[in-house]
């Protein structure tokens, strides 16, 4: 399940080169070359840039894992750089790794928009694993966009206050 990615293209292949070794099991768990910390953090970084606000809030997450059971992850916090450390941590226990990540704007209400996007994903018949935030079958790039149509601006975030329209 290759991505695409907007990453740089020695981070690109370097990413593809962690992600075929996730893939074949070639890293134990518990045993984390430079290269994961290299790829989490380049893929992180991306996601992080490509977000409006650095600030915590309500957001949406979308991460793909990759190993022995790849996976898409979904989630809503408003501690996401805590979130994400957490499952990463819990991932290289079992020699899975980030491969790529979204991460939405802050948002008003994150479980409505969690909601909204495991709706999308059911009209897509994505169905979730033994986890219901995760997404075996699916690709990061149908989860991803399904998670941007989840997080539409609201009807105050595209007109602005009304005192912008005095």
């Amino acid at each position: 399940m290759t991505v695409t990615s907007d990453l740089p293209g020695a981070a690109l292949a370097r990413r593809d080169e962690y992600e075929q070794m996730l893939r074949a099991g070639l890293l134990p768990a518990h045993v984390f070359p430079p290269l994961a910390k290299e790829v989490e953090d380049a893929v992180l970084e991306r996601a992080w840039s490509n977000a409006a606000s650095p600030y915590d809030g309500h957001r949406l997450y979308v991460l793909s894992v990759a190993g022995s059971h790849s996976r898409i992850k979904i989630g809503q916090t408003t501690e996401v750089r805590r979130r994400i450390t957490d499952h990463l941590n819990e991932y290289h226990v079992n020699g899975h790794g980030l491969v790529d990540a979204w991460i939405s704007d802050p948002l008003p209400d994150g479980r409505t928009r969690e909601n909204s996007l495991r709706a999308l994903l059911r009209l897509l018949r994505l169905e979730p694993g033994h986890r219901r935030e995760e997404y075996p079958g699916a690709s990061f790039q149908q989860v991803r966009t399904a998670a941007i149509v989840a997080t539409p601006p609201s009807a105050s975030e595209l007109i602005g206050s009304t005192a912008d329209l005095e």
